[in-house]
């Protein structure tokens, strides 16, 4: 029985008992036989190794080797070890390696960050700023990027656009400069073609007080007349005199007036402007026996714009209604404030305008020649009684004051031309 302690089975169970006190972590102990294969096993040779869960869900893994003895099974050596130290080992690893990466892209984070605000943040900050200056107009200066690559390609792209921007913007300047001086200048010649058709009626008009003056001066020269006579003659004289200066300094200031352009708008009292310029065209309302009636409010009425041009504008509406009105008639011209709504082709909001209207009792414009009234050169009238700029020139003026015109007319009723200038308070 000693024995049999020191050898066989005792024996092996006695050393799987010391051999399992010595490692906490490995368990061995003897078992009756194999245990059936399940789908985590595997067999290499002889052994049998099985992934089991103990009941605190640790898992296993269990290896199970045979004990044979003159070619009898006497059982088999389990050996269990747990893997918890090796998931342990692979937690800890990956969240390692999870900490690693994220330190790195952290880092990398920061040096593209440093990095691309100096290679690519100041550039683009400079490509910023002068897409700025270049909305507000500031052309001239350049934006330096050093840089050879598209950002550089795209610096020296916006300096040669601001400078080929900066080229057009001059010769827009010049050729608008130019435009306005022309246009200038055809208003001139404008009014100097209205000054010649306005002269014919002042020869008229001069003739008589010339022939009252001559009369009268010729019986001062007889010495017939008595001294209150004589001072009477003289009294007429002087008035006819006076008459005639009135006359030709009206129809000089309107033809002195130059061909500059306006450099600024000024404030014009419309009503004023009107009244005065009547007293030119009361000689050519004698000769085409027409009557003309103003009617005006008292309140002033203010616009901006050049006197000199508002006088055309009036002047040519209305010689245009006289010319019109073969037998004579009745020009009517009323002004006054008005609240408006300007029409869809007129860049302007509603607000308050001064609405002066020029009707006539003429012919009247035909329908066909409605749409046509206001294009350069176009006239109706015959050849010598004008140059088919004037409502051109008006439209032009009116147009470039905010303002704009409204046209009626039927054939054998007259025509009514209505302008419409921004009120200035």
């Amino acid at each position: 029985a000693a024995e049999s302690e020191l050898h066989g089975e005792p024996a092996a169970r006695r050393l799987l008992s010391e051999a399992d006190a010595r490692d906490p972590d490995v368990t061995m102990r003897w078992v009756e036989g194999m245990p059936e294969r399940a789908e985590t096993a595997s067999l290499q040779g002889n052994q049998l190794t099985v992934l089991e869960g103990d009941s605190r869900g640790i898992e296993l893994v269990v290896t199970y080797t045979p004990v044979r003895v003159q070619g009898r099974e006497l059982g088999a050596i389990e050996i269990s070890e747990s893997l918890s130290d090796r998931d342990e080992f692979i937690a800890t690893t990956i969240s390692r390696a999870v900490l690693t990466v994220v330190i790195m892209l952290f880092i990398a984070a920061l040096v593209s960050m440093a990095a691309g605000s100096f290679w690519v943040g100041r550039p683009v900050a400079r490509l910023l700023e002068k897409v700025r200056q270049v909305a507000n107009g500031e052309l001239r200066s350049r934006v330096v990027v050093t840089q050879n690559d598209e950002l550089g390609e795209l610096a020296e792209a916006l300096n040669d656009m601001s400078h080929k921007l900066e080229h057009a913007r001059e010769e827009v300047d010049r050729e608008h400069t130019e435009r306005l001086q022309t246009e200038a200048q055809l208003r001139h010649a404008e009014r100097l073609s209205t000054v010649g058709r306005l002269a014919s009626g002042v020869a008229h008009e001069i003739g008589t007080p010339l022939n009252v003056i001559a009369g009268h001066a010729g019986l001062i020269a007889k010495n017939d007349e008595t001294p209150e006579t004589a001072s009477k003659s003289a009294m007429i004289i002087r008035a006819q005199a006076e008459r005639i200066s009135t006359i030709l300094r009206h129809l000089l200031d309107f033809a002195r007036q130059t061909s500059r352009v306006p450099e600024t708008k000024e404030a014009v009292e419309l009503v004023s402007l009107i009244s005065d310029t009547l007293g030119l065209l009361e000689t050519l309302e004698q000769a085409k026996n027409v009557d003309i009636c103003f009617s005006a409010p008292e309140e002033e009425l203010e616009t901006l714009g050049d006197p000199a041009q508002l006088q055309q504008v009036f002047i040519n509406l209305c010689m245009n209604g006289m010319q019109a009105m073969v037998d004579g008639g009745s020009l009517s011209i009323e002004v006054a404030g008005v609240r408006a709504r300007p029409p869809h082709s007129a860049a302007v909001p509603e607000g308050d305008f001064i609405r002066l209207s020029v009707e006539d009792q003429g012919e009247g414009i035909e329908a066909e020649h409605l749409p046509h009234i206001f294009e350069p050169f176009f006239t109706t009238k015959d050849v010598g009684e004008g140059t088919g700029l004037g409502l051109s020139m008006a439209y032009g003026i009116v147009h470039e004051l905010g303002g704009w015109f409204d046209v009626e007319s039927r054939p054998g009723e007259g025509a009514r031309f209505t302008v419409y200038l921004p009120r200035q308070y």
